[in-house]
């Protein structure tokens, strides 16, 4: 049994879901947390579901049937790279582990209100895998026994006669000849990643942990600030241009850490690639010129 401005609450998602608790608030003539707290009773009871993608700082509220206005209202919050990644997954239908790029993996992953991750075992196999909102039961139950079939093997038929196994005997002994070793080259000094070291020092920046290669060096750092030690994860990408993939690598890098980021680049990004950072990512990377 619902109260009487539990009822209201639920007949105004009705009519006007999916919907946020400011605009619930205002029309029921509550404060928003009141309303949100009403909402919350709502879903606990299975009346009202909850997005799982925010609008500003606070998810939609909506009931059974409201799905595709869900998704029709939240799809314009998504940046160009989710886009993308779900765009391709549409194509896909079903796509596991192995189809995707690891970035197209973790925005889908975040996509819950347009995609559902799965986990499927069978027998001794295990699958990961992610499936559009527009896939029919019937439909992922085909890809699944599709996928779960044991892949034919061709069988060769040897025939044993003399001149064959002639054949195989020297096959045999060249197999067994030696090796040869080949030397490797030392990796050049990486000169740039002397002067970030350079960089750090003169602002007394603390280096915690460190992860050296070529043209591409990890740090996490600590910078002290007036309530303490703040944390960075520092990524040091000693190319002439930056494109749009190396930035879409480095959010994937960082969406799996805990620290806020920083790309230190030895030549000022291009106009196409700033706009790009500035559309999608805003302050999540923050980019340092070190000429």
């Amino acid at each position: 049994m619902l109260n009487e401005k539990e009822e209201k609450v639920l007949q105004l998602v009705r009519m006007r879901g999916p919907i946020l608790p400011i605009d619930i608030a205002k029309a029921v003539g509550l404060e928003t947390f009141l309303a949100s707290a009403i909402l919350s009773t709502l879903i606990n009871k299975g009346h009202v579901k909850i997005s799982h993608r925010k609008v500003g700082s606070s998810p939609l509220y909506y009931v059974d049937g409201q799905e595709q206005k869900l998704r029709n209202r939240l799809y314009s919050e998504l940046n160009d790279l989710e886009k993308k990644a779900l765009e391709r997954l549409k194509q896909l239908r079903v796509a596991f582990k192995e189809d995707l790029y690891p970035q197209e993996r973790v925005l889908l992953s975040e996509l819950r209100d347009f995609v559902s991750y799965l986990q499927i075992k069978k027998d001794e196999k295990e699958l990961f895998c992610w499936r559009h909102y527009s896939v029919t039961d019937d439909e992922f139950n085909e890809i699944l026994q599709k996928k779960f079939e044991p892949q034919k093997e061709e069988v060769e038929q040897v025939v044993e006669k003399p001149e064959v196994q002639k054949r195989l005997e020297i096959k045999k002994e060249k197999v067994k000849q030696p090796i040869k070793k080949i030397k490797l080259r030392k990796e050049a000094k990486n000169d740039f990643d002397k002067r970030v070291i350079e960089f750090f020092k003169k602002n007394n920046v603390e280096v915690l942990e460190r992860k050296v290669s070529r043209n591409e060096s990890d740090y996490l750092i600590s910078i002290q600030t007036p309530l303490g030690g703040q944390k960075y994860f520092v990524k040091v990408k000693n190319k002439k241009s930056i494109s749009e993939s190396d930035i879409s690598k480095l959010y994937v890098e960082i969406s799996s850490k805990k620290y806020p980021a920083i790309l230190i680049i030895p030549k000022q990004l291009s106009k196409k690639v700033r706009a790009y950072v500035d559309k999608n990512f805003g302050n999540l990377i923050r980019i340092i010129v070190l000429q």
